[in-house]
């Protein structure tokens, strides 16, 4: 066994490593990726494991006195009788703006004098922080005295244009990074209530910092419809032109449409810039399908979430009549997308987004009668739509050195964009940052010269 000296003098010789940490808090599961600007064989990003898998369950559960992350109904049923808080993410927008109903599918646990969804958020990002730097120090073979984490959070695009819950997101994000540096791991992913609660009391009265610029708040939180085209626009597949990209998530639906705009430089058009023009969320996804195929086949709704990775083998078997109006829901939700964005577009692009490429993303990409309701364009034209899937970038790969398997970049896609920093990512612009676009008027008689 090496002595202390020896220890320290090994950690004393390393370079210290800089590693970006992309957090995708999701509403079911959140995803968890970092970039090594220094490995081996140059700069790479890796998938973080936990268990053997890649999904970590953004689920809390409460005993009445002990909160316990990274759980979830379906994979620890030796908990006993404890209330599981799921959404968590979305049932803090419904808090701070008090749209209850608005951002989630699902109940809440009624616990008298129970945790609230932002402190359990709060709690959730600190957990994954700590899981994220327990993996890298693992993977690089360092002590976490010799790595440094700069940590991005991905939140909707419609929470970041939304001042309230943009201004909330980043205190989430703030204070867990500060638990994390005043507490370090959530041990076995516990923590007493009344010990978190003062906690995050303490934490809460460190002076803020100042207002934070543009460039760097994106460096805290980004939105995620941006962080998951990021590998897109570097992709040399994928030219500039419209596109719609669509996520649907556990109990969330996103639908975007945006540009690649390019730029003439160095003797050459590149890929340039993105621009949002419409977004919007609706709270359905595929915890309502599950919900909906379960009570098809007489499953107890609370173990619909066994179906969880079968919905295309049971919409096989038993048509979609079952989850027909979650499919016109979220085809809704694509066209009502579609509304904002039409008018700040010029004749000639919106003739362009007659032929827009979407991208989907999240589980509900991979079921095929999903994709089905997405082909035909907003605004009802004959042809349909070219559905296109994320590619795996060459430089991603899962910490126990397996290759990433296609179907899973849908998922991945939002944690990976989030390990660049704002600087090396294209210039992007949100829908509430684009004006209408100007429209010609209309020539009108001038009744004093007839």
């Amino acid at each position: 066994m090496p002595s202390a000296c020896c220890v320290c003098k090994r950690v004393y010789d390393m370079e210290r490593r800089f590693i970006r940490l992309g957090i995708d808090y999701g509403t079911s599961t959140s995803k968890l990726v970092f970039r090594d600007p220094k490995a081996q064989d140059g700069e790479k990003a890796y998938v973080i494991l936990r268990e053997g898998a890649f999904r970590i369950p953004s689920s809390v559960a409460y005993t009445g006195q002990e909160l316990i992350f990274g759980s979830s109904p379906e994979q620890h049923t030796d908990l006993g009788k404890v209330a599981w808080f799921q959404s968590v993410k979305m049932r803090v927008a419904e808090e701070v703006t008090g749209k209850y109903g608005r951002f989630c599918y699902g109940p809440w646990p009624n616990v008298s004098d129970g945790p609230s969804a932002n402190e359990l958020a709060v709690l959730s990002v600190w957990f994954l922080i700590g899981e994220a730097e327990k993996a890298v120090c693992h993977h690089l073979g360092f002590p976490k005295e010799m790595v440094s984490l700069s940590v991005t959070l991905g939140i909707p695009m419609k929470f970041f244009e939304n001042e309230m819950l943009r201004k909330e997101f980043l205190r989430i994000a703030r204070l867990a990074r500060r638990l994390h540096e005043k507490c370090g791991l959530l041990v076995d992913g516990r923590l007493g209530l009344a010990t978190a609660r003062e906690l995050i009391r303490q934490c809460s009265e460190l002076p803020d910092e100042m207002s934070v610029p543009d460039g760097d708040l994106r460096n805290l939180i980004r939105p995620e419809s941006e962080a998951a085209m990021c590998p897109t626009v570097k992709s040399p597949a994928v030219a500039e032109g419209p596109y719609a990209e669509v996520d649907i998530g556990a109990g969330t639906s996103h639908a975007t449409f945006f540009s690649i705009l390019p730029a003439f430089r160095h003797q050459r058009w590149l890929k340039d810039r993105l621009c949002f023009y419409g977004t919007r969320s609706e709270a359905v996804g595929m915890d309502a399908v599950d919900a909906a195929l379960a009570a098809r086949n007489h499953i107890p709704h609370e173990q619909s979430l066994l179906l969880r990775g079968h919905e295309r083998a049971e919409i096989d078997k038993i048509g979609t009549a079952a989850i027909e109006q979650i499919l016109q829901r979220i085809r809704e939700n694509y066209v009502l997308a579609w509304r904002p964005a039409a008018p700040k577009l010029s004749w000639a692009e919106r003739d362009r987004f007659r032929n827009h490429e979407v991208f989907l993303v999240g589980g509900g990409s991979l079921v095929p009668a999903i994709a089905r309701v997405l082909v035909t364009h907003p605004d009802g034209y004959d042809h349909e739509l070219r559905l296109r899937s994320l590619g795996v970038p060459s430089d991603l790969s899962r910490t126990d050195g397996r290759s990433i398997a296609r179907e899973d970049m849908p998922f991945l896609a939002v944690a990976y964009g989030l390990t660049y920093y704002a600087a090396e990512i294209p210039e992007t612009f949100t829908p509430d940052q684009v004006p209408p676009a100007p429209r010609p008027r209309k020539p009108r008689l001038d009744w004093e010269e007839m």
